[in-house]
């Protein structure tokens, strides 16, 4: 129906995924990690979550696949473990980290 249509607030896209970790160290590691990247990458989006039993750090919002892996490539010059990530997003996450961009 075009109302569902009209409320479709989540896209398929892709996010890079820094860190993940289940180890006793792993808030530091995140913590650590989260903010290696936002010396390196000031551009980008990131952060840290937790779902049990790991910690997670992903960073950017990209609609396309080959964005993603480009990007990936970017940032594992510090962080050669970066994978890209399909995920379900808030189509508001694009437009927060489009206006990001344009903002620099």
């Amino acid at each position: 129906s075009v109302e569902s249509r009209a409320k479709r607030t989540k896209v398929n896209g892709y996010t890079i995924l820094i860190l993940s970790d289940n180890s006793s160290r792993a808030r530091e590691n995140a913590v650590e990690a989260k903010e290696t990247f936002e010396e390196n990458f000031p551009d980008t989006e990131v952060k840290m979550y937790y779902e049990s039993p790991s910690f997670y750090v992903s960073a950017g919002h990209y609609l396309t696949k080959e964005e993603a892996i480009i990007e990936m490539m970017r940032f594992r010059s510090v962080f050669p473990k970066a994978i890209a990530q399909s995920r379900e997003m808030d189509i508001a996450d694009f437009i927060k980290s489009e206006e990001i961009k344009e903002e620099r």
